[in-house]
């Protein structure tokens, strides 16, 4: 079972990703990269940047550290609220507007591309809930 926060578990996120036909569907056409920088809190003692790269629908690629292009959008918040966003208790849309995350990148963009952004959360949430996902605590 891939610990939230590593290569490995993004390497599990693409193919739960390009198995799913919901995400297909909702990201049909949506072109983007996403650089998540996951902050220590609690038991997760170091920062983590992972990537992934969707290309009409697909996920493409997906990376740890700096990407070798500039992204579409960096997230960055810390390991709470992204174990939040990832097990369901916090949208990520509704994040980025009350400020709980940091977004580099065109919000108005993200705002209008909410529909795949939803569906890569909603597997993510499937990953947790199917215990696919480990946290630091345990849970």
């Amino acid at each position: 079972m891939p610990q939230y926060g590593t290569l490995e578990w993004m390497e599990t996120l693409r193919d739960r990703l390009n198995d799913s036909k919901e995400f297909k569907r909702a990201a049909r056409g949506w072109n983007a990269s996403l650089l998540y920088e996951i902050l220590p809190e609690g038991g997760f003692e170091k920062d983590a940047l992972l990537g992934l790269r969707v290309e009409d629908g697909a996920v493409v690629e997906v990376w740890e550290g700096e990407p070798a292009s500039a992204c579409d959008y960096r997230i960055t918040a810390p390991y709470g609220v992204f174990r939040a966003m990832n097990k369901g208790e916090l949208n990520a849309v509704k994040a980025i507007v009350a400020r709980k995350l940091k977004m580099k990148g065109n919000p108005t963009r993200l705002l209008r591309d909410s529909r795949p952004v939803n569906a890569l959360q909603a597997v993510a949430v499937e990953m947790a809930k199917d215990g696919t996902s480990e946290w630091v605590d345990g849970s």
